[in-house]
């Protein structure tokens, strides 16, 4: 009935409510043409003959679909059954919290077809475990592992492992990304997934990002200009960019509850992503309006000690090579003229402030300042701002031209010395080389108890059918004159900076400040109109 390199096999039959045991290599009589079923009574050879290899029950006639200990079968003549055992390896199965740089927390769903229970059932199901998780093959066992090189393809039987979100210390935690020695996934970036394991002590970790944490303050503080957005169609459903472990993340809310968070940076060994900037460009030039995300960040090269700009694949946007030994801080805005507004063209125009400049021939010395990329021609403007000037924050509208016609019209707002300072300012058919400055102000000038203003953000909207009627919100943080902390968390205005009337309420996405490196959930929170 069964063999397997002459063990001391026991196995059993049943048919008609009569139970035979046998021993492998021996015969007994069923009767033919009816169901039966049989068994291995032994689910494994520990320490086989002395060898140290541990063979488990692999399947029944060498079939690999039919690897449960009990089967059953039609009985026929010269159908002889034989079970196969196959010889199985030690392997690991482990977590890494991204946000924290915890590991083995939280649990693990594995699927092994193999699996038995301490009742001698086989649920060929997933099932939880603690981290780290060495896989055994069978509940009661302390020792074992997996069988090698089982693929995953046709109706073969295979592992999986499953990461499903779960909350760890208060913070909800999703799979991010599957990686492992001696092992290949299926699909390394599934929650689900088919592995196969190659060698001995192979390994796998699921990396686990937090929904919406992390672990620096610079995930929000600094300019936060840009890093949270309402979309124009529902402002209630914000877009979210922020940084965490050296990597840039964006996520999106829709009916009160936020998707998944993905991973923007490339995440090369050795690089550190930051510093974050968010615009949306909902796209009116076709029948069906939509929106491209346009993400801008820094690249930090530790080794090189340089910096550059890196930005989200958006078909309008072209490549600039920053390699600054500055930080470009930088900050993203736009805006879309629709056909029906220029039926010229329709254009989709965005804008990148930053700090910094471009190494080419000219000296580091004269690279302080900021400056202006437009995104729609890939020109880059440099703004006659002085060497101090750092930390932009930049904002756009729409503006009605002399002829008629619609084209952006910009705001920005900056940190030089202790000073907040505010311009306007368009480019001539927003496709010429020359760049409009209007009236400059500083922001803090009616309040000499504030000192060391710094980290300003910005954020316009106008009223609908009146794109001439803006309104200019600009926040940041200052000190005051006895030293304690005051965060300007209601809108700032001043000179022309107009407020809106009380009958209009649209809403600004704030993040809650990050004020020390303890990781856990990022606060986004609105502040409505109040003025």
């Amino acid at each position: 009935m069964t063999e397997m390199n002459d063990a001391a096999e026991m196995l059993e039959a049943t048919q008609n409510s009569q139970t035979y045991t046998v021993n492998s290599g021996d015969w007994v009589a069923l009767t033919r043409n009816e169901n039966a079923s049989i068994k291995t009574l032994s689910e494994r050879y520990e320490n086989w003959q002395g060898s140290g290899i541990t063979y488990k029950h692999h399947d029944w006639n060498e079939n690999f679909s039919r690897h449960l200990l009990n089967e059953t079968i039609l009985v026929q003549p010269n159908a002889n059954q034989s079970a196969w055992f196959e010889e199985i390896q030690p392997a690991e199965i482990n977590n890494y919290l991204l946000t924290t740089g915890a590991s083995n927390v939280g649990q693990i769903d594995f699927h092994n077809p193999w699996f038995v229970e301490s009742d001698g059932s086989q649920p060929d199901d997933f099932l939880p475990f603690s981290l780290p998780y060495s896989p055994t093959g069978a509940r009661d066992s302390t020792t074992g592992g997996v069988f090698l090189d089982q693929p995953f393809t046709g109706n073969n039987p295979h592992y999986r492992v499953r990461a499903l979100e779960q909350q760890i210390n208060g913070v909800i935690y999703f799979l991010e990304s599957w990686s492992g020695s001696n092992v290949t996934f299926e699909d390394n970036q599934a929650e689900e997934t088919a592995v196969v394991f190659q060698q001995a002590n192979a390994t796998l970790t699921a990396h686990m990002k937090g929904r919406r944490a992390s672990n620096t303050p610079e995930a929000t503080a600094g300019n936060n200009s840009r890093k949270v957005i309402g979309w124009w169609n529902e402002a209630s459903e914000p877009f979210l960019v922020y940084q965490d472990y050296g990597n840039i993340y964006h996520a999106i809310q829709a009916d009160g509850e936020w998707y998944k968070d993905y991973r923007q940076s490339e995440g090369l060994p050795g690089m550190i992503y930051q510093q974050p900037s968010l615009y949306l460009l909902h796209d009116a030039r076709s029948a069906f309006t939509s929106l491209d995300e346009v993400i801008v960040w820094d690249e930090y090269d530790p080794a090189r000690e340089r910096h550059n700009l890196k930005t989200s694949e958006f078909p309008d946007f072209p490549i600039v090579d920053y390699n600054n030994p500055y930080p470009p801080h930088p900050s993203v805005a736009g805006y879309v003229v629709a056909p029906y507004e220029n039926p010229e063209s329709g254009t989709r125009t965005a804008v990148v402030a930053f700090r910094g400049g471009f190494q080419y021939s000219s000296p580091e010395s004269s690279l302080d300042g900021i400056r202006l990329w437009f995104t729609r021609d890939g020109v880059v403007h440099f703004l006659n701002l002085t060497s101090s000037a750092d930390y932009p924050a930049i904002e756009c509208r729409k503006e009605t031209n002399y002829n008629g016609s619609i084209e952006p019209y910009y705001q920005l707002a900056w940190q030089e010395e202790q000073g907040i300072q505010y311009l306007e300012f368009d480019r001539d058919n927003d496709t010429g080389s020359e760049v409009n400055f209007y009236a400059e102000t500083i922001l803090n000038d009616d309040d000499p108890l504030l000192k060391d203003n710094r980290h300003p953000s910005i954020h316009s909207d106008w009223e609908s059918g009146n794109p001439a009627n803006t309104y200019v919100y600009v926040v940041w943080e200052a000190l005051q004159e006895n030293g304690s902390v005051e965060k300007l968390v209601a809108p700032i205005t001043h000179r022309g900076l107009n407020c809106p009337p009380a009958s209009l309420d649209v809403p600004v996405f704030c993040f809650r400040e990050k004020q020390n490196s303890q990781w856990g959930t990022l606060n986004v929170f609105q502040v409505n109109n109040t003025c």
